[in-house]
C-alpha cells in the first residue's frame, strides 16, 4: 500500500505534469493563435486603410476632375454667351444702319415725290395756259372749223357757223391743224 500510495503519488504527480505541459502548449498554441489572429486584424485593417486611402484618392481626383469640367463648361458658356452678346449686338447695328437706310430713302422719295408733283403742277399749268392761248388764237382768227379745238367748244357741232370776224378762206394752203397751233405755242414759250 505504500507503494501503492507511492505509486499512486507518482501516478499524480505524473499527471499533474503532463496536464501542466498540456496547459502550457494549450496557453502557447492560444497565444500563437491569439499573435496570428492579431497580425491578421492588423492586415486586414491594414488593408481597410489602403482601400480608404485609395478611395479618397480617387474622390478626390474624380474631384477635381469634376471642378475642372465645370470650370471648362463655365468658360465656355461664358464664352458662348460673349459670342451671342457680339453677334446680337452686331446685328442690332445691322438693324439700326438699315432703320436709318430706310429713312434716308423715304425721305430722299417724299422729296423726289414732292419735286415731281410740282413738276406736274406746273406742266399742268402750263398746258392749260397753252390750251387757253390756243383756244384764244382760234376763236380771234375766225370761225372755227370741226378740226380745230376741243370737241366741248367746237361751234359746229353746237350748231353756231357764225363767223366772229372777217371771214378769210385761203386758196392753196389747208388750215394749220391745232397739233401745229400747239407745238407753234410752244416754239414761242
Amino acid at each position: 500500500m505504500e507503494m501503492n500510495m507511492v505509486e499512486r503519488s507518482q501516478v499524480e504527480q505524473y499527471k499533474w505534469e503532463i496536464e501542466e505541459r498540456a496547459r502550457l502548449d494549450i496557453v502557447e498554441k492560444l497565444h500563437e493563435v491569439n499573435l496570428f489572429l492579431q497580425a491578421q486584424a492588423a492586415a486586414q485593417e491594414n488593408l481597410d486603410q489602403l482601400r480608404e486611402n485609395a478611395h479618397a484618392s480617387t474622390r478626390s481626383q474624380m474631384e477635381l476632375r469634376i471642378k475642372d469640367l465645370e470650370s471648362q463648361v463655365s468658360t465656355m458658356k461664358t464664352s458662348q454667351e460673349d459670342s451671342t452678346k457680339t453677334e446680337l449686338e452686331t446685328y442690332r447695328q445691322l438693324y439700326l444702319e438699315e432703320l436709318k437706310v430706310r429713312k434716308s430713302l423715304r425721305n430722299k422719295l417724299n422729296r423726289t415725290n414732292e419735286r415731281l408733283s410740282e413738276s406736274n403742277t406746273k406742266l399742268l399749268v402750263e398746258r392749260q395756259q397753252h390750251q387757253t392761248l390756243l383756244r384764244t388764237l382760234t376763236m380771234s382768227s375766225g370761225l372755227e372749223t370741226p378740226y380745230c379745238g376741243h370737241f366741248e367748244n367746237n361751234s359746229v357741232l353746237n350748231g353756231n357757223l357764225t363767223p366772229r370776224g372777217n371771214l378769210v378762206i385761203p386758196t392753196l394752203s389747208p388750215r394749220p391743224s391745232y397739233a401745229y397751233w400747239e407745238t407753234s405755242l410752244w416754239k414761242l414759250g
